[in-house]
C-alpha cells in the first residue's frame, strides 16, 4: 500500500480504534505517514520506541505502599505507571500511542505490551478509552535486527499493512518539503533508483526515501563533492544525479519558453525532457501557467502529466487558472479529469 492510501487508511480506522500494524523496509517514511495521518486528524500522540524499552516502562515500576492508615496499615507491592504509561492512563483527549520499531523489542517487552495492548489494563490501572494503538515495524528480510512479533500480540492488530515506495507520494512530498526542483525531475527520470534499500553490513547508505531526502537537503546547503553526497544516498545514485544537474543547468531558459511557448524548440533527449519539466513544474504560477500549457502541448501526453501533477502539487490554486481547464478537459484520457 502506498502512503497516501496508508493515511486514508489510518484516518479511518484510528476514530474507530481499531490498531494497526505497519510494516516495510527501512526508510520508506512509515513514521512520517503515521505523524502526519494523526494531525490531520488533530489527536495527540504519543511515541514510545520499544525497542530501546524495559518492560516496566509498560507495566509500571515495582514499589511498596502501604494499605490502610495508622496502626492497621498493611505493606504491599504493587506496579506503579510513570511516564508514557501514566499518560495513556490519564488521557482525555483522542490520542495516538506510535509503537515504533516494535519488531526490535525483545520479547520481555512485548509480553509487556501484549497486556497494554490487548487488555487495555495494566495491574488494574486502566488504559484512557481516548487511547488508540498504532505500530511499525522492519521486516526480518531488511536484516533490521526484526525478531518478529510473539502472536498474541500480533494478532491484536487489526491488520497488518506492508507499505511500498510510490514515487508520485515522495515527489508530492519532496514539493511540501522543500526538496531541490532538480533532484525531483531527477526522480521522475530515474525511478527505478528511488526506493531501493539493500541491507549490507558495510557502512554505506541505501537509495531510500529517507536517504533521498538527506541528499536533497545537502544539494539545497549547495553541496556538489560526489563523496559527500554519495555517502549521503549511495554513490551510483550521487554518479547520476550530479550527471543529470549538468542537463538542469543547460535547459532553455523558462523565460524565453514563456515569451515564445510555440517558437522555442522542444528538447528530443529523454533526459532533457525529464529536467524541462520539473523545471516548468517549478516555475509555474497564476502568471506563467498559460505559456507552459501553451508550451507543453508540443509536448507528448506523459509528459504534459508529470509537469501538470507537479506544478499543481507545488501551487493548487492553478486548478482555478482557466489554461488549466481546458487542457485537463482535452487531456482527460490521460490526465483524468475527475481527479483535477
Amino acid at each position: 500500500m502506498k502512503p497516501s492510501q496508508l493515511s486514508s487508511l489510518l484516518i479511518k480506522l484510528l476514530p474507530a480504534n481499531e490498531p494497526v500494524l505497519v510494516q516495510g523496509s527501512p526508510g520508506l517514511g512509515k513514521t512520517d505517514t503515521i505523524q502526519k495521518a494523526t494531525e490531520k486528524l488533530g489527536y495527540d500522540l504519543i511515541v514510545t520506541h520499544p525497542v530501546v524499552s524495559d518492560p516496566t516502562d509498560f507495566k509500571g515500576m515495582p514499589a511498596i505502599v502501604k494499605r490502610g492508615e495508622g496502626k492497621d496499615a498493611i505493606p504491599g507491592a504493587e506496579f506503579l505507571p510513570f511516564g508514557d504509561l501514566n499518560q495513556m492512563i490519564e488521557a482525555t483527549v483522542p490520542t495516538v500511542v506510535f509503537l515504533d520499531d516494535i519488531g526490535q523489542a525483545p520479547p520481555a517487552v512485548q509480553a509487556a505490551l501484549m497486556q497494554l495492548v490487548l487488555a487495555r489494563k495494566v495491574n488494574n490501572h486502566a488504559i484512557s478509552d481516548q487511547v488508540r494503538f498504532i505500530a511499525a515495524t522492519n521486516r526480518r528480510q531488511d536484516k533490521a535486527a526484526v525478531s518478529g512479533l510473539i502472536t498474541p500480540l500480533l494478532d491484536r492488530f487489526s491488520t497488518v499493512i506492508t507499505m511500498e515506495f510510490d514515487l508520485d507520494d515522495w515527489v508530492n512530498w519532496g514539493i511540501q518539503n522543500g526538496m531541490p526542483a532538480e533532484l525531483l525531475a531527477f526522480a521522475r527520470f530515474k525511478p527505478d533508483l528511488m526506493g531501493k534499500f539493500e541491507a549490507s553490513k558495510d557502512m554505506k547508505k541505501s537509495t531510500t526515501p529517507r536517504s533521498v531526502a538527506s541528499f536533497g537537503r545537502l544539494v539545497n546547503l549547495g553541496i556538489e563533492d560526489h563523496e559527500v553526497l554519495g555517502g549521503a544516498a549511495g554513490e551510483g545514485f550521487a554518479t547520476e544525479f550530479l550527471a543529470f544537474q549538468r542537463t538542469w543547468r543547460e535547459l532553455p531558459d523558462r523565460e524565453e519558453i514563456y515569451r515564445d511557448p510555440t517558437g522555442v524548440p522542444v528538447p528530443t533527449k529523454i533526459d532533457v525532457l525529464y529536467a524541462l519539466m520539473g523545471s516548468l513544474a517549478f516555475g509555474a504560477n497564476e502568471k506563467t501557467f498559460a505559456p507552459t500549457v501553451k508550451f507543453l502541448e508540443r509536448v507528448k501526453a506523459e509528459f504534459q502529466v508529470l509537469c501538470i501533477k507537479d506544478a499543481l502539487s507545488r501551487t493548487p490554486t492553478l486548478k482555478s487558472v482557466p489554461a488549466f481547464a481546458k487542457w485537463a478537459i482535452a487531456n482527460k484520457a490521460v490526465f483524468g479529469y475527475d481527479n483535477a
